[in-house]
């Protein structure tokens, strides 16, 4: 069972952290420190230095822990980001490590890319590293609404003879009707999976406390999660996903951005 679980996740991009876990897996269209897992196009709204250190427990079993960094700078010719995550445990074990920029080719359209490295170990057999890539576009269509597109490893890539990475496609919708209140939905394509359809709201109840909610189809899945702005550079995020039938996945995350 836990073989499968991590086969299930093998090559797979972590869900935005805990902002992204929160809301039903949405984020293609996420313009902050998040984008370095959801879209590398999103690097391009970045305008500081922020780090983002999340964890969670797949389904409350420790055999599949994920621990996550990722680390965004914008500077004048674009948003840099890096990412590193480690899933599963001891004698099985996937790590992934990713490169990725964004700019902005024009006030309301935005382009990324990212470079990953995967490595798979299983204890008693060889590691296998496998290389990708990923990339995305976002256009704001009103100041309201941004609309972003990710294509994750677009071609196809064998790790082992008859084993590939997904390769997952991606469109998703942000609007923005007030400073308080942000919708999200997104679409995500595997070519060998079903469909999957995300939603997720995101509301600031006060300046220090914001609210997320979220959900997922195929499985059915519903998410929820809290951010705290502990001072003007810390926040702390705290996010959970309901498996129908699989159970809770808690999650824990810090961001600081200065």
């Amino acid at each position: 069972m836990l073989m499968s679980g991590l086969y299930a996740q093998n090559g797979l991009p972590p869900a935005g952290a805990n902002r992204g876990m929160a809301l039903g897996g949405t984020g293609v269209s996420f313009q902050d420190h998040h984008a370095v897992w959801t879209n590398p196009a999103g690097l391009a709204g970045v305008d500081d230095f922020g780090l983002n250190l999340a964890g969670e427990q797949r389904f409350g079993l420790s055999e599949l822990q994920q621990v996550s960094l990722g680390a965004a700078l914008g500077t004048e010719l674009g948003g840099f980001g890096f990412s590193l995550s480690s899933f599963g445990y001891a004698s099985l074990r996937e790590s992934r490590i990713g490169l990725s920029y964004g700019r902005s080719l024009s006030e309301n359209f935005r382009i990324g890319g990212e470079l990953l490295g995967l490595n798979t170990s299983i204890e008693g057999y060889d590691s296998r590293f496998t290389a990708t890539f990923s990339l995305g576009m976002q256009i704001d269509i009103l100041r309201e609404l941004t609309v972003g597109f990710r294509a994750y490893s677009p071609f196809r890539v064998e790790t082992a003879e008859g084993e590939f990475l997904p390769q997952l496609f991606s469109v998703g919708f942000s609007y923005q009707p007030n400073k308080k209140l942000t919708l999200l939905t997104q679409v995500d394509q595997d070519l060998d999976e079903e469909t999957r359809i995300r939603v997720g709201l995101e509301y600031l109840v006060t300046e220090a406390f914001t609210l997320r909610i979220g959900g997922s189809s195929g499985p059915a899945e519903l998410s929820f999660g809290v951010e705290y702005l502990a001072t003007e550079e810390i926040r702390i995020q705290v996010a959970g996903r309901y498996h129908e039938t699989l159970g809770i996945t808690p999650g824990v995350g810090v961001v600081y951005a200065r």
